[in-house]
């Protein structure tokens, strides 16, 4: 995992770079503000091939699967998926079976003026 670090407007966002590989997987939790103006996160899947490594969101008791193996996966034009959510919602990533999840997180924070 590898982190960046860069200022704009006085903010430090945060980067994580992280290749997941079979057997890798988050249990329930929800993200850590970094500040008290974090806000939420933003998951870019890169376009490898893998199987499994779903998040699943827990939404006020309903429960949400963005599964990134299928949204990525296009013999003809490969695609990078996203998603955002807010740090206090709770969420998992289930094990990856086969291949590698390649993901960017981007902390995100309000900018005070």
């Amino acid at each position: 995992m590898y982190m960046v670090k860069a200022r704009h407007n006085g903010v430090t966002p945060c980067l994580t770079h992280k290749i997941s590989g079979k057997g890798a997987f988050f249990k329930p939790h929800k993200d850590t503000p970094h500040s008290g103006s974090m806000f939420g996160s933003l998951v870019i899947v890169f376009p490898t091939k893998h199987e499994g490594g779903a998040l699943i969101l827990d939404i006020g008791g309903s429960e949400w699967t963005f599964d990134s193996a299928t949204m990525v996966r296009t013999p003809v034009d490969p695609s990078a998926a996203y998603i955002a959510f807010y740090s206090d919602v709770e969420h998992e990533v289930t094990p990856v079976t086969s291949g590698y999840r390649v993901t960017l997180t981007y902390n995100l924070y309000f900018l005070h003026q």
